[in-house]
């Protein structure tokens, strides 16, 4: 029997969703305190939280790298966990944009770097894709969203702290993306005859993201400061926001309602690591029914709000209790 490698080895990349969830919930409640009047200290507390979990992950990740280097090169070399590399970079920007209220101009030391650093991951998960041979439809998961995902999430603080051109840059880029890519992961899921396994299940849930991230992206270009020449651009892209913000809310609200149908089953999963991929895209979505409904239906965004928080709340909790009792596991 031979004896299963140690946990240091085996904790993934995937570990930083939990840092995308907690920062993009800080996120949501810093938007909140902006539009609705909340307490700015739960954002900043969410914050505090989500900085701990990425400075400790950090520090696991180099232990591992120096510990177990041929595990971190299988996971890399993996067309599905490879994804999940970008986690990494896209915590560190969601923690850029969730700092942004507090150190302002400051988060570019880290935004920069993120941003780079996301660019090359991409490109290396995208690299990785190409040279394989052996991907096929059943291969292929909701999670490949989450590299195109992360491009748009640049916007997020870039709007603030980066060239005009630039930031609409990456938001086209990542849009472009994820209409590429829509039709490929759908059919996998609707069409293919082998189901998704059951642990991973949860990163259905990555359906949700990409229209409330770009949503997100889009009001954090139109309301940031202008460069020079782009004037009329964004003139024209604050006229046809009231479309933008249906179109893209109601495609986040309909995948929402697909992710949570009993037949999913999502509900019958293990309860894994994976399912730290459904809080990020749950917070996303929280901040644009903030942005959208915060003048017209507040109630409406404190309700989504309030569900964001209880449901990371609970995964939290969940996840420390169960890394208590078998922590091998869960990861």
């Amino acid at each position: 029997m031979t004896t299963p490698p140690p946990l240091l080895a085996r904790t993934p990349f995937a570990v930083f969703a939990s840092v995308m969830g907690l920062g993009g919930l800080a996120a949501a409640w810093f938007q909140a305190s902006v539009r609705l009047g909340a307490p700015q200290g739960i954002g900043t507390a969410l914050l505090g939280i989500a900085a701990v979990v990425w400075l400790g992950l950090v520090a696991v990740q180099i232990a591992r790298l120096v510990s177990y280097p041929q595990a971190v090169r299988r996971e890399l070399s993996d067309p599905f966990p490879v994804v999940f590399l970008a986690t990494l970079s896209v915590g560190t920007l969601v923690l850029c944009a969730a700092a942004l209220p507090l150190l302002g101009g400051s988060v570019a030391w880290v935004w920069w770097p993120a941003m780079v650093g996301h660019l090359a991951i991409s490109v290396h998960v995208f690299g990785a894709w190409l040279a394989r041979t052996d991907i096929n439809l059943t291969t292929l998961s909701p999670a490949w969203f989450i590299p195109v995902v992360g491009t748009m999430v640049a916007s997020f603080a870039g709007a603030s702290i980066a060239p005009t051109g630039l930031v609409m840059a990456l938001w086209g880029l990542g849009l472009l993306l994820w209409f590429s890519l829509q039709p490929i992961v759908l059919r996998r899921i609707f069409v293919h005859d082998e189901v998704l396994p059951a642990r991973i299940v949860p990163t259905l849930a990555v359906l949700i993201a990409p229209a409330p991230v770009a949503l997100i992206g889009w009001h954090a270009i139109i309301d940031g400061p202008v460069n020079s020449g782009y004037a009329p651009v964004l003139s024209v892209m604050r006229s046809v926001t009231p479309l933008v913000d249906a179109t893209l809310l109601a495609t986040g609200m309909l995948f929402l309602a697909l992710v949570v149908l009993p037949r999913n089953r999502l509900w019958s999963s293990p309860f894994t690591l994976t399912w730290w991929a459904t809080t990020f895209p749950i917070a996303a979505l929280a901040n644009a029914v903030i942005i959208v409904f915060s003048s017209v239906a507040p109630w409406a965004a404190w309700v989504s709000l309030s569900l964001a928080t209880v449901w990371i709340g609970y995964l939290l909790t969940r996840s420390l209790v169960s890394l208590n009792r078998d922590a091998a596991a869960f990861i």
